[in-house]
């Protein structure tokens, strides 16, 4: 009866190893279904707000109307709209940004993505870390990126995350992050 048992716990624990990597294979902040923003390799940024669009006087073509003249107002260039859907009582935002910089400004918001150096010379302190390995000590180099965040979203990163604040959940390369203004999040990837 325990041989049972432990071929059936081998098998249950292949199958859920098996779901969680196909999850996380094709994650991308243009097919979420909840507010997530993707860091690309490049330094570029994909934003997906999903919002209730609940309303009978809500108009999709509206809404891209004023995103597009919020572009065309924006002086600072590099944000593009890739696509605004109604699904179901939601709407679906998706837009880029060609630097972290190009996102924060167009959005009026906190947000930082750079080297460990370029954050402390911003004036950032970065909060008490965890290792994505559950390992205790974790010393950020400069090898490594760092991104900072100030709202609640989920966040896909362009590597594997190796550690992040403790209002941080983490899978691999995919995040759930529960920040704010006065509680922000800190990620940090590897920066090749």
């Amino acid at each position: 009866m325990s041989r049972i048992f432990d071929k059936l716990l081998v098998s249950c624990s292949i199958l859920i190893l098996c779901l969680a990597l196909a999850g996380c294979k094709g994650a991308s902040a243009k097919d979420a279904e909840v507010t997530t923003l993707e860091l690309d390799k490049d330094g570029s940024l994909i934003s997906c707000i999903v919002e209730d669009f609940d309303m009978d006087y809500y108009d999709v073509d509206e809404l891209k109307n004023m995103v597009s003249s919020e572009i065309a107002g924006f002086s600072g260039g590099g944000v593009e709209m890739l696509s605004a859907d109604k699904m179901g009582d939601k709407v679906r935002l998706i837009m880029k940004f060609a630097s972290a910089s190009d996102y924060a400004d167009f959005n009026n918001i906190s947000f930082f993505a750079g080297s460990k150096t370029e954050c402390s010379l911003s004036g950032i302190s970065m909060p008490d870390l965890v290792s994505a390995s559950g390992a205790d000590a974790f010393e950020v180099t400069d090898n490594m990126k760092v991104i900072m965040i100030y709202e609640e979203e989920d966040f896909i990163a362009p590597s594997k995350i190796l550690a992040a604040s403790s209002n941080v959940t983490v899978s691999g390369k995919t995040a759930k992050v529960n920040a704010s203004e006065d509680d922000p999040a800190c990620i940090v990837i590897d920066n090749k």
